[in-house]
């Protein structure tokens, strides 16, 4: 292990710490803690690595004493595979499209019309359903959430949603995706939903065609929003 990955002994040794007089205070802090885990004794190398990355995630690279660092001899090469780590890791979270293809446009949307979703005949829709709870409970908008299930189902026709109880519909002809239960099915009270199925499916409906706004007495206090998307297919007031 030393003769690859450098030895801590000899003249490496006493210039680091001679070095270590005039560390940055994160580089002090650094060298503070993984000495104060080594006093601890048992485990202490295994513990060491997982206090080490730590207070090196804290703190940046800066926060590992360059004397330390000096004394790796594949230090380079290390620091060379985490940034090639990082960059991957970016990669993953956020793709590019393949060399040659446009990047996929966002849906766009009509204005929010007062009044929940209905099909041209004043007929219900059929539609996904989930409810985030009300607006203290929750970290972005129900219309923001809403607007997002629309975004993912490719068959989506438009959204509604209600802000005083976070009730958000997403409408269309499916299938769908997220869906925990079938509202109305033998089994639909045995099952929970869960962050990746959080959905409620409601179909059987006349049509997968939004054609206009219903449950709407007075514009000034309306409860629901309808949102179409625009120019989509097979929506439209």
């Amino acid at each position: 292990m030393a003769a690859r990955f450098g030895d801590a002994s000899g003249a490496a040794r006493a210039q680091a710490v001679n070095e270590e007089k005039d560390q940055p205070e994160a580089a002090a802090a650094y060298m503070a803690a993984v000495r104060a885990e080594i006093l601890q004794g048992g485990d202490n190398a295994g513990r060491g690595q997982f206090v080490g990355a730590m207070m090196a995630a804290a703190g940046g690279t800066a926060a590992v004493p360059p004397s330390w660092r000096s004394q790796v001899s594949l230090g380079g090469e290390v620091e060379r595979l985490a940034e090639q780590l990082m960059a991957k890791r970016a990669e993953l979270a956020d793709p590019k499209p393949a060399p040659g293809l446009p990047a996929a446009a966002a849906p766009a949307y009509d204005d929010p019309i007062p009044g929940s979703c209905r099909g041209p005949q004043g007929e219900r829709v059929n539609y996904k359903e989930q409810q985030f709870g009300p607006p203290a409970w929750r970290e972005v908008t129900t219309q923001d959430e809403c607007r997002r299930g629309c975004d993912e189902e490719p068959l989506c026709v438009g959204f509604d949603y209600y802000e005083a109880i976070g009730d958000c519909r997403v409408y269309g002809s499916g299938p769908w995706s997220g869906i925990y239960a079938v509202a109305g099915s033998p089994d639909y009270r045995e099952h929970s939903k869960t962050p990746e199925q959080p959905w409620t499916e409601h179909s059987g409906y006349p049509t997968s065609v939004i054609g206009g706004v219903g449950g709407l007495t007075n514009p000034a206090t309306a409860t629901y929003f309808c949102v179409t998307r625009a120019g989509g297919a097979g929506s439209g007031h």
